[in-house]
């Protein structure tokens, strides 16, 4: 190796180390607007399967009728 490419590697690896708060800053934003995106995800799934669950449990009640009380049978 020559002495040219040593220094070249070696601002090349310093580049790298300099500019590492700037990625890592970089690095941050994206996680949190990726952690934004997947709390909307959850919060759009759990406000579907509320939506779902009502709707079965509608078509449930229309279907079957509501649900009648038996009167207590007493066996002498």
């Amino acid at each position: 190796m020559e002495n040219g490419e040593f220094m070249n590697e070696l601002a090349c690896q310093f580049d790298l180390i300099s500019n590492l708060p700037g990625q890592i800053c970089f690095l941050n934003s994206q996680f949190s607007i990726l952690n934004s995106q997947l709390r909307n995800l959850l919060y759009l799934l759990k406000s579907f399967f509320l939506v779902l669950t009502a709707a079965f449990l509608t078509a449930k009640i229309i279907i079957l009728g509501p649900k009648q009380k038996k009167s207590p049978q007493w066996d002498f």
